[in-house]
């Protein structure tokens, strides 16, 4: 019986190996023309496709560590969505001033571990946005703003 296992681990073993070198490699793609980020330096924007496959506005990433938002500042354009990525520590992104939550305003609530919250802007201003966990607005000073222009 052994040695009929030990027959099959040559070929099992080549198998696997050409299954991973296959899955890791892959050809970078290139960013489609008109698709240039219009966010400040650190963010990337990538267009959002709709159902009907038309392009409804664009997508802005910032990123959330060390108790920053990375832009802190972002300029979009109406019907643009920002996409806040944090992969450790306990954040929110809450929107209002002077570490106040605004009535009504977005909310991603705490989170503990890696998550993503994605907001849509659907009017023009600004935005102003904080970090509604412990004293991570008031002493660390994590905020951040979003300008949506019309």
């Amino acid at each position: 019986m052994l040695s009929i296992l030990r027959s099959f681990r040559a070929p099992v073993l080549a198998l696997a190996t050409s299954l991973v070198i296959a899955c890791s490699s892959s050809t970078p793609s290139t960013p489609a023309t008109g698709t240039e980020p219009t966010s400040d330096a650190g963010a990337t924007a990538d267009p959002t496709d709709t159902p009907d496959g038309s392009t409804s506005g664009t997508m802005h990433t910032v990123n959330v560590s060390d108790f920053a938002y990375e832009p802190a500042k972002l300029k979009i354009a109406v019907g643009d969505t920002v996409r806040w990525v944090w992969t450790d520590g306990t954040h929110t992104v809450t929107e209002g001033t002077n570490c106040t939550k605004k009535a009504g305003g977005f909310d991603s609530a705490r989170h503990t571990a890696a998550f993503t919250y994605e907001h849509t802007f659907d009017a023009a201003g600004t935005f102003d946005y904080f970090c509604d966990y412990r004293e991570h607005c008031t002493m660390m000073g994590q905020v951040g703003r979003v300008e949506v222009a019309p």
